[in-house]
């Protein structure tokens, strides 16, 4: 999968055109981001989920960068690769906190047990961020991989979390 790194305001919200299940119609759009999946709308008045996997790259803005996810790992080495440079750590990271209406619901969902959706969607939004900061930083340096990427999280004060995402990028060749 290809990962588009841009500074658009919302870039899920400029997601248009899967095919719907029902109509085979690809008048789509993304009304929802779920934990590993999306809710999507099609004119014809059908609602689906679809894996976030699948969702489609948003159409680039100027100067927005692809880099390819399958080139990012948590191993040492990319099989059928050799690494050719090494050229240091990346990282992203992003600082969150939470609002205080975003504390209430939360506080509510907890009365009821499971999963707290509100604070989910949260940290996988920042991890998301995160991981688009490092491969930002990784493009930036002239890698096509990283590797040994981890991630790390920190509660720096009452309610507010740092995510840091980083790794070695490097440049391989296919071997």
């Amino acid at each position: 999968m290809k990962i588009l790194i841009q500074d658009a305001p919302s870039e899920v919200a400029m997601l248009t055109g899967v095919t719907c299940p029902k109509c085979q119609g690809t008048s789509t759009q993304i009304i929802d981001e779920l934990s590993g999946s999306d809710m999507w709308k099609c004119s014809c008045g059908k609602t689906f989920r679809l894996p976030v996997s699948e969702r489609p790259l948003p159409p680039p803005t100027s100067g927005a960068l692809v880099f390819d996810s399958e080139m990012t790992t948590t191993a040492f080495d990319l099989p059928k690769y050799s690494i050719i440079r090494n050229l240091g750590v990346v990282q992203g990271l992003i600082v969150r906190s939470r609002s205080i209406l975003g504390n209430i619901g939360a506080s509510l969902q907890m009365t009821m047990g499971g999963d707290i959706t509100l604070f989910s969607k949260m940290c996988e939004q920042s991890r998301q961020e995160a991981y688009k900061r490092m491969l930002k930083q990784a493009i930036d340096v002239g890698a096509n991989a990283i590797i040994g990427m981890r991630y790390d999280a920190t509660e720096i004060a009452p309610g507010v979390t740092e995510v840091l995402a980083y790794g070695t990028a490097v440049i391989v060749e296919a071997v």
